[in-house]
């Protein structure tokens, strides 16, 4: 699942978080929460991406700072190594040329090994994040497009949760079941009695009546 149709099936999180006046301290909350939640679906977007599409740049300079980043790893388990080495040569006398100037320069180094990994981390981090928020107003932009109706409806479907005695329509092939034929299971992830797509079900409520037509609307707009 993309990045853009997850959010969609997020949709009350995004609605409940448009809510929330801007600047405040549960608006920053939720939304650094939901930003965490996004990041394995913002990477793959940003990594997968296709040669020449728009996300061709933010793919480049991830593998730039991800690269680096593994770069500085490597450098500092060497200068880690170096010091547990050094401290043993320096403890028994083994040679003369290693001081405890030279330790104090390899804890120095690691420091800074340290501060360039946080500082790698936090570029990838960031640049997802800028994706994932455009992400966010491009499906509220589509949500503010619906009509009035769709508007109502399609946060209440996304919020219902199983009920065996509920009709329930799968948005990945399209199926409608009737109450009862959809089964909850022991273990594991609900999935579709028809395609066996997890994730997909959306089932009817006292106020959110579902049929073919709702469900082809919700469809289109998941996959838009």
């Amino acid at each position: 699942m993309n990045l853009k149709r997850q959010l969609k099936w997020r949709l009350n999180d995004l609605l409940a978080l448009d809510a929330l006046p801007k600047g405040s301290a549960e608006a920053a909350e939720k939304r650094k929460a939901l930003l965490s939640e996004c990041t394995a679906a913002s990477a793959a977007d940003i990594m997968h991406a296709a040669p020449g599409s728009k996300l061709t740049p933010r793919r480049r300079q991830r593998k730039v700072w991800t690269t680096l980043g593994y770069v500085v790893i490597v450098l500092f388990l060497l200068s880690a190594a170096a010091l547990v080495l050094g401290y043993w040569m320096v403890s028994d006398h083994k040679v003369d040329w290693m001081s405890r100037g030279t330790l104090f320069a390899l804890l120095a180094a690691m420091v800074v090994e340290v501060a360039l990994m946080l500082l790698c981390a936090n570029r990838v981090t960031a640049l997802q994040n800028r994706y994932t928020l455009g992400r966010i107003r491009v499906v509220m932009k589509e949500y503010d497009a619906l009509g009035a109706e769709d508007r109502a409806l399609f946060p209440r479907l996304l919020a219902q949760g199983f009920s065996a005695d509920r009709r329930a329509g799968c948005c990945a092939c399209g199926a409608l079941f009737g109450p009862g034929e959809v089964a909850q299971p022991e273990s594991g992830d609900l999935t579709c009695p028809g395609c066996g797509e997890p994730f997909q079900l959306v089932f009817e409520g006292d106020d959110a009546p579902l049929d073919a037509d709702t469900l082809n609307r919700l469809r289109s707009f998941l996959d838009a």
